[in-house]
């Protein structure tokens, strides 16, 4: 089997009293002679006073037997977080996010037919 895979992520983190950080990336895999593709992303954000984002995405592509397939998934992981403060002779703010993740992608097959999947977490 011959592959080409082409991975265009672009992310945007807007950090206000609250904040939102909303991952954009799209994919194009092309596998011949077939494919499944299956994205396992995972998502660490830790905000203190100074803050660091960490993105620990990894991706697992299974070889299935015979179907020819162009895969253009998107998601859009949208954090939702709610955050305390303790306040001591110095203060530190943990944010305690709730997320939900959107996995959409088109299958289309070589007889022409096409099903669209969503997972939500």
């Amino acid at each position: 089997p011959s592959y080409e895979c082409v991975f265009l992520p672009s992310y945007e983190c807007v950090f206000l009293p609250s904040y939102e950080c909303v991952f954009l990336p799209s994919y194009e895999c092309v596998f011949l002679p077939s494919y499944e593709c299956v994205f396992l992303p995972s998502y660490e954000c830790v905000f203190l006073p100074s803050y660091e984002c960490v993105f620990l995405p990894s991706y697992e592509c299974v070889f299935l037997p015979s179907y020819e397939c162009v895969f253009l998934p998107s998601y859009e992981c949208v954090f939702l977080p709610s955050y305390e403060c303790v306040f001591l002779p110095s203060y530190e703010c943990v944010f305690l996010p709730s997320y939900e993740c959107v996995f959409c992608f088109r299958r289309i097959t070589c007889d022409s037919a096409s099903s669209e999947v969503c997972v939500v977490f």
